[in-house]
């Protein structure tokens, strides 16, 4: 699954796309995720805890929603198509292991401190500046956007923390035996001449013979009593959508002056920017050496202490520690020196540069953000009395025609689909989908909400239920298969026919030459890291790298057959390649760590039990 996960994401944009979901899990963790009922569906059990179904879903739609808006217009995923790609098996997998650390962390009464778990939330990426210094106005713009609260970052990234130093413990590997990394250092930069050739049944279907080749009906039959199962057709399902489209309601809403200015007087404490001040703070490990600090600065020394200096800007009293906090918020003047202010990290001198004052931010200003509160507000106000005059209609006898007519609404005639179905078209989304299998026949269903802007009411019309159809409607389906079965038998003929030829080029050219279907690609002097981006299947690489020259080996691939020949090697001279052996022992070094974290999560997924459930996963969106 990774080997296929991979070479879907090998375009730029998708690297992009799939680094935005797994960091923004990294980030907010997955706090919420084990709510739910006692009888939901869950897709894991990790040890006492139980990841439900719904909640899955709901975190891989919003890490899908989050990558989508950081792309802002450039890109973009849908959830079925991260589900087609293997990422909700790839991040499932992640929130089994953080919960499995979670689990162990917990049982071993480990805990990070306050000062700590602010520190880790300061010098985060994503809160810093350019100048990689904390922001508290982006802070809490991210914090705002994505829904979460202070108090459940700092319990998650507590988490984090704790977990970060029971890794740290298990992984710390500082070297390895010379005799070992020299060896993979070896394996690794050793140029090989690699001949390939390539036989798909696929284009060996092509040739004349198979086009005129006769099945007779005995064949059919018995291919077909084989393989029936195969042929089975999902049960299908048609129905009628009536959408309620949020974003075209609220289009043409319109606020009076007098209104804005309501509705800004009625939540100015909104408006309002706390008091932030610039500050410099140099840190000291004790008495002696604040004291000889201190003493410089106020001399005006400043310069010799550059490289020692952290600036911070719009700084509030959440962002420094309390007994800091105490200190540069009961300054009135700038700029100004503190006296040394001892602290669980040692002791701290600020400087404070400038006071920005509190203030309400004017109406002019924050017009946008008003009119987008009041549009927000009238819009729940009046699909809360849409929805509830909609259900009334349908408990009175109307159909859903009649209700989208009266209130000039869109309908959806959807056409026969199947559950397990791909990308569907009209506008259907999965929740419909969903729907549609969860009502009998003729059922007109509650009001579902889809997301801020989408909700639907939906009729099924009709049902096909699942079943084998007969030869006769599947007759030219089993031709093929029976034609690609022959084929792959014939392709697996000539790659062995091709293996046993080793040393015998011409013979191996009159073969080449003689069928058209035979690909031959030479690749000259590649290395393992050069010929990777061929993008060769894993076993093809695996095989072109270990075997001996003038060798030929056959391996099989999900297109077909590849025989690989290496024809000549240059080994790699150390002595030359001192400094690439050092970056290769330093990348071995962390593979190693990777292997044994891998090794220590699945000691603990043995010691605390884990089971995923693949059938929910699979039906994800069902």
């Amino acid at each position: 699954m990774l080997h296929f996960f991979r070479s879907k994401a090998s375009s730029w944009i998708m690297k992009i796309i799939l680094g935005l979901i797994f960091f923004s899990f990294g980030l907010w963790g997955v706090s919420g995720i084990f709510a739910g009922h006692a009888n939901q569906q869950i897709v894991a059990k990790v040890g006492d805890v139980k990841i439900g179904k719904e909640y899955f879903l709901h975190v891989l739609q919003q890490r899908v929603r989050e990558a989508n808006k950081a792309l802002k217009g450039t890109a973009s995923i849908t959830v079925e198509q991260a589900i087609s790609l293997g990422i909700h098996k790839v991040l499932l997998n992640e929130i089994v292991n953080k919960t499995i650390l979670d689990i162990e962390s917990r049982d071993l009464k480990l805990t990070a401190g306050l000062g700590s778990i602010k520190a880790l939330i300061k010098s985060d990426p994503i809160f810093t500046d350019k100048n990689g210094h904390f922001d508290r106005d982006k802070y809490e713009e991210i914090l705002k956007r994505s829904s979460v609260t202070e108090e459940q970052l700092i319990a998650d990234k507590g988490k984090s923390l704790i977990n970060m130093q029971l890794l740290s413990a298990v992984t710390a590997i500082s070297n390895i035996p010379a005799t070992l990394s020299i060896e993979m250092f070896k394996m690794m930069m050793e140029e090989r001449y690699i001949k390939l050739y390539s036989i798909d049944p696929v284009q060996l279907m092509n040739k004349k013979s198979y086009k005129k080749m006769k099945i007779d009906a005995a064949e059919m039959e018995q291919h077909y009593e084989e393989k029936k199962e195969s042929y089975k057709v999902p049960e299908k399902r048609r129905a009628t959508i009536l959408v309620i489209n949020a974003d075209q309601i609220a289009k043409n809403y319109k606020f009076r002056k007098s209104d804005i200015q309501q509705a800004y007087e009625e939540k100015i404490g909104d408006y309002a920017i706390p008091e932030k001040r610039d500050v410099i703070i140099w840190t000291a490990s004790d008495k002696k050496a604040a004291n000889a600090l201190h003493k410089d600065l106020k001399k005006g020394h400043v310069k010799k202490h550059k490289d020692t200096e952290t600036v911070i800007n719009n700084v509030t009293p959440d962002d420094l520690q309390d007994v800091v906090s105490e200190v540069v918020f009961d300054v009135s003047k700038t700029p100004f020196i503190t006296d040394p202010i001892k602290t669980e990290d040692g002791y701290q001198i600020v400087k404070i540069k400038k006071i920005k004052a509190s203030h309400t931010q004017p109406l002019a200003v924050v017009k946008a953000q008003v009119i987008d509160d009041l549009r927000q507000q009238k819009l729940s106000e009046d699909i809360a009395t849409l929805t509830q005059t909609i259900e009334d209609e349908v408990s009175g006898g109307s159909t859903l025609e009649e209700i989208a007519r009266n209130h000039k609404l869109n309908i959806i005639n959807s056409g026969f689909f199947h559950k397990s179905q791909g990308k569907l078209n009209n506008g259907i989304v999965p929740e419909m989908v969903k729907a549609a299998y969860d009502q009998a026949v003729g059922e007109d269903g509650p009001v579902v909400e889809v997301n801020q802007s989408k909700l639907f009411i939906l009729r099924v019309d009709a049902v096909q239920p699942e079943h084998i159809p007969e030869l006769d409607a599947v007759k030219d389906t089993v031709r093929t298969d029976i034609l690609f079965k022959k084929a792959k038998d014939e392709a697996a003929i000539i790659a062995k026919k091709l293996q046993s030829m080793s040393g015998n080029k011409k013979a191996t050219d009159e073969l080449v030459r003689a069928n058209a279907f035979i690909q031959s690609k030479t690749m000259g002097w590649k290395t393992m890291q050069t010929i990777a981006k061929d993008k060769l299947a894993p076993k093809v690489l695996e095989k072109a790298f270990s075997q001996k020259t003038g060798v030929r080996d056959l391996v099989e691939t999900p297109s077909g057959f590849v025989v690989i020949e290496t024809i000549d090697t240059k080994p790699v001279e150390i002595e030359s390649k001192l400094r690439e052996y050092k970056e290769t022992k330093s990348m071995l070094m962390e593979v190693l760590n990777q292997d044994i974290f891998g090794q220590y999560i699945d000691a603990l997924k043995e010691k605390h039990g884990v089971e995923t459930y693949d059938e929910e996963m699979d039906t994800l969106l069902s």
